[in-house]
């Protein structure tokens, strides 16, 4: 199990995060390390592990919607935009804003049941990348609340058979395999969605089974 090889995991998994993080590609950084982490305490590791990462995700979300810590010494002057985006979404819907505040405008428009399969307005010009980073958006204009549900009900089912398959695992390495796959998964369609509706800042990341490519 992971905990009785720790050091060649976290190094091994160090090393690759640290490569992806130089590129700079900060978004799947986030994700492998989520994933690494997932992966280590579903070996064995107790609760407290989990408990200490929400803290410290909690606490740097605040920190940075707050803007209690100077982000330029830590991320290069893209992704800062995209964080004073997010922390300010209308502050410049003509320039790095413009993106998020189409997309909340579909999002909007597609009420309960939406415009109808195809009916999408935004994608026609207004919406930048509406067939990958956005496709959320498109599909909240078309099929409105009860289609954006449905799709992260599906999501949510996936990852409830995901772990499913891992606890009924017979090896251990089964149990991690199916771990990592669903967290893969499902935590880029959370990233994905949370985008698009400016939850979280623009990340870059597609919508997993659904986005074009």
């Amino acid at each position: 199990v992971l905990q009785q090889v720790w050091p060649k995991y976290v190094i091994t998994m160090g090393i690759l995060i640290a490569i992806i993080f130089k590129q700079p590609n900060l978004s799947m950084t986030i994700i492998l390390l989520a994933i690494s982490f997932c992966m280590y305490v579903c070996s064995g590791k107790t609760l407290k592990y989990i408990y200490i990462l929400f803290a410290i995700i909690l606490g740097l979300f605040v920190m940075v919607k707050t803007d209690m810590v100077d982000l330029t010494k830590f991320i290069d002057p893209y992704q800062l935009e995209r964080l004073l985006n997010w922390r300010n979404p209308n502050a410049d819907v003509l320039g790095d804003g413009y993106q998020v505040f189409h997309s909340r405008i579909a999002i909007a428009s597609g009420f309960i049941f939406g415009e109808g399969f195809g009916g999408s307005k935004e994608k026609l010009g207004w919406l930048p990348e509406a067939h990958t980073d956005f496709i959320f958006s498109v599909i909240s204009e078309e099929m409105g609340f009860v289609g954006s549900f449905f799709v992260i009900l599906l999501f949510l089912l996936l990852f409830h058979r995901g772990f499913y398959i891992a606890f009924k695992s017979p090896d251990t390495y089964g149990r991690l395999l199916a771990i990592g796959i669903t967290i893969a998964i499902t935590l880029q369609a959370f990233f994905n969605i949370s985008v698009a509706t400016a939850f979280l800042p623009a990340t870059g990341i597609t919508l997993p089974f659904i986005s074009y490519g």
